[in-house]
């Protein structure tokens, strides 16, 4: 079974309209998504991928899928699941087009849609969930599959080996609890930074009576607003749920800490991003 074509499409929502998705750096996202196919074939077989981007410059991850395609388009699917490693290896690290995003970036978005396409069509193929072809496969298969680059330092393929293979033994365990209950998640929905006080404290309330426990706030732009929408929010949950904040990126190291002190007395389950993510030291 081979692959025939790659599809992309710059797909968008103007959910700027009613603020939704804003926070303290995107104040006016409109929700896109870099939409891929991957033809096979077999009429009944496609790999359905995508990336999400907020708007300007979803045409160019498009774009940008178009020329990785020579490198999948006439392979089969059995060649590509046993070279996933070498293949992403090439995408990323493209010795033209790394010049634009080595790992990161726009390409690295425009590869996230491909291999997420990629290995929707193979789960496919197997005909079982992603994460049930994952779990089953072969440790050394698995790992034949990612990349290493730069965090063999951190952790090696061998540590990584004996962490999975431990964890294997207690999948017959943990597999019906999972398959029953679902992976529990958080909500963002009540929470983005343009909704009016009004707007928060009934989509909490919302949200609540739903049956969510994790509630995540954005905050950065002000930080007594911020104080009064934490404040808001956990008088409407409680103490025994759980409250979040990001700061997507905002903050310097100062402010960060500054400003998470002040925001303690809310018992904050984490704050993400507060500062840049490429400050390792900060």
């Amino acid at each position: 079974m081979k692959i025939l074509d790659i599809v992309s499409s710059d797909v968008r929502f103007p959910t700027s309209l009613e603020n939704l998705g804003t926070d303290a750096v995107h104040v006016d996202c409109d929700y896109s998504a870099t939409y891929v196919e991957i033809i096979t074939n077999n009429k009944e077989l496609r790999g359905i991928g995508l990336t999400f981007t907020i708007g300007k410059g979803n045409d160019l991850c498009v774009r940008c899928i178009d020329n990785f395609k020579y490198l999948f388009v006439g392979r089969s699917i059995l060649d590509i699941e046993v070279n996933m490693n070498s293949l992403w290896r090439q995408c990323t690290n493209h010795s033209q087009l790394r010049w634009i995003g080595p790992e990161k970036g726009l390409v690295h978005l425009a590869v996230a849609a491909l291999f997420n396409g990629i290995w929707d069509l193979i789960s496919k193929y197997y005909k079982k969930p992603l994460w049930k072809y994952i779990i089953e496969l072969d440790t050394d298969d698995l790992l034949d599959k990612l990349s290493f680059t730069y965090i063999d330092d951190a952790i090696s393929r061998e540590q990584s080996h004996q962490i999975i293979e431990s964890k294997k033994k207690k999948l017959r365990e943990v597999t019906p609890s999972f398959i029953e209950n679902g992976f529990p998640c958080y909500t963002t929905a009540a929470g983005w930074l343009g909704y009016s006080d009004k707007k928060l404290a009934s989509l909490t309330e919302k949200y609540l009576l739903e049956g969510w426990t994790h509630f995540k706030l954005k905050v950065g732009q002000d930080i007594e607003r911020d104080i009064r929408r934490c404040r808001i929010v956990r008088e409407i949950i409680g103490k025994e749920n759980f409250l979040m904040v990001d700061a997507n990126q905002v903050w310097s190291v100062k402010e960060s800490i500054t400003n998470i002190n002040k925001l303690k007395k809310f018992d904050l389950f984490f704050v993400e991003e507060p500062t840049s993510p490429d400050d390792i030291l900060g």
